[in-house]
Parts: C-alpha cells; structure tokens; sequence
C-alpha cells in the first residue's frame, strides 16, 4: 500500500499549472506575429452575393480592373472568363504584362528569389475588384474559427465578441 501526504498529492497539480502558466506566456508573446490562414471556395454564379446555394455562400462575378502606364487601354478581366479564349487570353496577358516581381518576407526582411517563388504582384494604386469577402461571408467564417468561444459548465469562456476587417493589399500573382 503506497501513501502520500496531501502535500505530496498536490505537487503534480502545482506542476501542471506551472506548466500551463508558461506554456499561455509564450502562446501569447507568438500572437502578435503569428500566422493564421483558413482555407476554402466561394462558387462564382450569377445573381449577386450573398445569395445561398444548398448553404453555400457564393460570389456573383468577379471584375477585376488593371490601370497602369505599361497598358494603353484600361485591362477588365471578369471571372469565370467568358467563352471567348482569345479575348480572355489577350486580356489576362495584358494584366501580367503589368505587373512587378514580388517580393516575400523572410527573417524580417523583404527577398526576391524567383528560383524560390516566382510571382508577380500589382499595388492598390493599380486595380481594382467588385469582390469582397464579405459579401462572401468569408469574414464570418474566419472570424469564428479564431475567435471560437469555448462554452464550460454553461458560461460562455473565451475572448468575448471581436471582429476583423478586410483591407485590400496588394494582388499577387
């Protein structure tokens, strides 16, 4: 028969509250920089955002509009392309034509490396889209999942309600 004191009984517990202290510190000295990313698909289809398909929320089509000094013409592409391969063709190499290489962050610092990752990127000043994610519900999505309150012994424990924001950044592509 193996007896241990209260004391001796509680020092586990005492570790593992220890443990959890440091492991919340580190967790939240990582938020600031951290990364999240959430995946998925909104069907493109005529009628308009916000609209409902079998649950899904969709898109209507998407416009997107380049003006940069390299195009004499004003590039508006609308997705999902029209039947029209040529006209779609002509137009989407008109838009790459615009574009810049793009650089990535890495250690803090912005590198260009195509061998690594060959892209091409236009800034706010130089197009514009009809899309948003809200009109999606993308916004919602997102901020359940990373602001997902946890319900214990019926209290509602979390972060309490927040929101996020859409800002448009730069295209990539």
């Amino acid at each position: 028969m193996n007896m241990t004191s209260g004391r001796d009984a509680q020092q586990p517990n005492n570790l593992n509250t220890a443990l959890l202290r440091k492991l919340s510190a580190v967790v939240n000295g990582h938020a600031a920089t951290a990364t999240f990313a959430c995946g998925g698909s909104v069907p493109i289809v005529d009628g308009g955002p916000g609209n409902e398909r079998g649950g899904t929320n969709v898109s209507s089509p998407v416009k997107l509009r380049c003006d940069t000094p390299l195009v004499n013409d004003d590039v508006s592409i609308t997705f999902p392309r029209p039947g029209d391969d040529a006209w779609f063709n002509e137009k989407l190499n008109a838009l790459l034509n615009s574009c810049q290489p793009a650089t990535f962050g890495l250690e803090g610092h912005d590198v260009l490396d195509e061998g690594y990752r060959k892209a091409s990127k236009l800034d706010t000043s130089q197009f514009s889209s009809n899309f948003h994610p809200h009109d999606c519900g993308i916004l919602d999505s997102v901020q359940q999942v990373l602001f997902a309150s946890k319900v214990r012994g019926g209290l509602r424990i979390g972060i309490g309600p927040q929101s996020i924001r859409a800002e448009l950044y730069k295209l990539n592509v």
